[in-house]
């Protein structure tokens, strides 16, 4: 999924008024972080992920990984906190 960068700066702004609906920790299985965020994302386009890691370099590898893992965009990583946007699934049937 490509966004443009004004759809993406509208989504930041969105992700800086929600909180963190998944806290990821050190021994946190990524299939579990998949499983949680692919929850998340049938209510929500926009999930709010927190880091419980101690090195930054971790959370910037990770954060990339579940980019890729849950076909989502990351549309923001501060520090330890990264906000992903994907399309809700169409309820149509």
């Amino acid at each position: 999924m490509i966004l443009s960068q004004q759809a993406k700066k509208q989504l930041r702004g969105q992700a800086q008024t929600i909180e963190a609906s998944i806290m990821i920790g050190e021994k946190t299985a990524f299939e579990e972080i998949l499983r949680q965020l692919a929850i998340n994302f049938k209510k929500h386009p926009l999930v709010k992920v927190r880091f419980r890691l101690s090195s930054r370099k971790a959370v910037v590898e990770l954060a990339e990984k579940i980019e890729a893992g849950s076909d989502s965009v990351l549309i923001s990583q501060v520090g330890h906190t990264a906000s992903y946007y994907k399309e809700l699934p169409d309820n149509k049937a």
